[in-house]
């Protein structure tokens, strides 16, 4: 509960007119998804776009490491001889947590499977 006397405002949102563009630093995948979105779900205030590009980018990380993980394997081999996990399996889970909390902040989470699909 606030203190404050003062009552709270909410920042106003000023809608964007017409279609965005999908941002050129993204990749193929990555634009193949912003128009998808984009076209499925009225995201159409700055903040939103920012926050679509930003799980985008970390869509591509994600995806970026997978390949290489796929490429090398789970695990490398130090210095010692001794296997370790590749050094980029952090960075995939923390990619894909970003992606994932973007996607939630925009509501845009995957629905949750109904219960008659969840393993007994």
């Amino acid at each position: 509960m606030s203190t404050s006397p003062w009552p709270k405002t909410l920042p106003t949102r000023n809608r964007i007119s017409g279609p965005v563009p999908c941002p050129a630093h993204l990749q193929e995948e990555e634009r193949g998804l912003f128009q998808k979105i984009m076209g499925e779900f009225a995201i159409d205030d700055a903040g939103s776009v920012e926050l679509l590009i930003t799980a985008l980018e970390a869509h591509a990380r994600c995806r970026e490491c997978r390949q290489a993980i796929d490429k090398d394997g789970l695990t490398v081999t130090d210095r010692f001889g001794t296997p370790q996990p590749h050094p980029l399996l952090k960075t995939e889970v923390s990619a894909r947590g970003q992606y994932l909390a973007a996607l939630k902040q925009l509501n845009l989470e995957p629905p949750q499977p109904s219960k008659r699909w969840i393993a007994r």
